[in-house]
């Protein structure tokens, strides 16, 4: 996997994770999926599953968390989504 090699590897002094998911995002976008959020409070999660996808060499480790992620953001949206149609409005 591109992202879990570019990270591993370390090739620069710094922004390698950041420059990791800008990649990550723009090949779902190129293959039009959804982009990818990783949660702040996830981010010992996310180095625990780049580091076991790397030791057992296991590409599905990395994918599972990925995929956690996806649907975390995707609950949340919809939860905002419901939340903002309670209550009074005048719009119709």
């Amino acid at each position: 996997m591109f992202i879990n090699n570019l990270v591993n590897i370390h090739p620069f002094a710094d922004g390698n994770g950041r420059l990791s998911r800008l990649f990550m995002n723009y090949i779902l976008m190129y293959h039009n999926q959804a982009f990818v959020k990783i949660f702040t409070e996830d981010r010992a999660e996310y180095i625990d599953a780049l580091n076991l996808t790397e030791e057992n060499a296991n590409p599905e480790i990395f994918r599972d968390f990925i995929a956690s992620q996806q649907i975390k953001f995707f609950k949340n949206e919809i939860e905002k989504y419901q939340n903002a149609k309670k209550g009074f409005s005048l719009l119709f």
